[in-house]
């Protein structure tokens, strides 16, 4: 079982990650920030915790953040295979379906992304799309894999105090 802490869209809200994390110290296995200021958590990346990042629309230059970060992942956690994108790049504000052919073709069973500032969670064709949400408004979600299945979803709001 792998449980996943996913966060998109912080735009420099880096007090809202570590208030995250604390909040979910012991319940996610692996954090994935899906653009949009994916450097916020560059001082977790160097002390080694375990994280995917992907580069958003917004990602300023920052080489040591260029040399780990790509415009998407494909990795794969008990036996769930993963794309991970911000979605900018399969024009995700106007529609779905660039982002749901590029997922067939890499039979990927699952897909994280970003870019719309919205929560949304649904399966289709086999596959379930995951938007976490803007977690610079609070939102983000949580998943967890087990078995070749995505066996739950969360889609979550972090007030400002929690």
């Amino acid at each position: 079982m792998t449980r996943l802490l996913v966060i998109s869209d912080s735009h420099g809200k880096v007090d809202r990650i570590y208030d995250l994390i604390r909040k979910h110290r012991d319940e996610f296995d692996v954090l994935f920030h899906l653009g949009d200021k994916s450097y916020d958590m560059l001082s977790f990346l160097e002390d080694g915790f375990p994280l995917i990042l992907v580069k958003g629309n917004m990602e300023t230059v920052y080489p040591e953040m260029n040399m780990v970060v790509d415009w998407e992942r494909i990795t794969e956690y008990d036996g769930v295979k993963l794309l991970a994108t911000h979605g900018h790049r399969y024009s995700v504000h106007s529609t779905l379906v660039f982002l749901k052919k590029h997922a067939l073709h890499l039979g990927v069973n699952l897909v994280l992304f970003g870019h719309t500032h919205e929560q949304t969670c649904f399966e289709e064709e086999g596959i379930t799309y995951f938007n976490p949400g803007a977690l610079q408004d609070g939102h983000y979600g949580m998943l967890t894999l087990n078995s070749g299945k995505v066996t739950e979803t969360k889609l979550l709001f972090l007030p400002d105090r929690w």
